[in-house]
This record gives structure tokens, sequence and C-alpha cells, in this order.
């Protein structure tokens, strides 16, 4: 099994945890709670360029090792691949660090505006 689907996983679950501390924010808006969000939203950023830099690396890698071995239309379609799945955790990554921090400004509207 590759390398990437690891980084994958863990930019997941890292930002799908920070999700879950949105909603737990929503349900009950609490100071602490907040705060717990925006320590696993540096995380999920942390997590995020790592996966990012981390998929960087294989390209330039694998073209280095396989400099002669491939002519280079080949090469370059292998090194726009690579690239282009480098992305895929920091899409996954900030789309739910997106949707965690709506979560939390419907959070705050709440805590600022209760319900009577």
């Amino acid at each position: 099994m590759p390398l990437g689907i690891f980084i994958v996983l863990f930019v997941f679950i890292v930002s799908f945890i920070t999700l879950i501390a949105s909603v737990a924010f929503l349900m009950h808006p609490q100071d602490s709670r907040f705060a717990t969000v925006k320590a696993l939203t540096r995380a999920t950023i942390y997590a995020t360029v790592l996966g990012l830099f981390s998929g960087l690396v294989a390209p330039f890698k694998h073209c280095i090792v396989e400099a002669g071995n491939k002519d280079a239309v080949q090469m370059t379609g292998t090194f726009l691949q690579g690239m282009i799945e480098s992305f895929v955790p920091v899409i996954i990554g900030f789309t739910l660090l997106s949707l965690s921090w709506v979560v939390v400004a419907l959070g705050i509207q709440r805590k600022e505006h209760p319900r009577e």
C-alpha cells in the first residue's frame, strides 16, 4: 500500500475530529469547546501542509530515480500526475476545515442569540 494513502487518511482523521469538535461547540457553545476547535484547526492546517509537502516529494524523487529509464514525454506525464495527486490532502483537509468553521459560525450565532 502506498504511503500517500496513509497521509490522506491521517489528514482526513484530524480534519474529521475538528468537524466533530465543531459540532460539539454548536450543540453546547462554551469557550472551552471553542478553544478546542481553534487548537484542532491548527493541527488540521499542519497536517494538511505536511501532507502536501510529503506528497510533492514523491514526483521529484520518482523523476530522479527513473530519469534514465523513460522518455521525456512519459516522464512529464508521470511528474504532472504526481503533482496533481499531492494536492488530495489539501482538498480534503481544507474542505473539512471550511465546513467545521461554518458549523462554528452557527455555534457563535447560537451563543450570542440564544433561543427564548
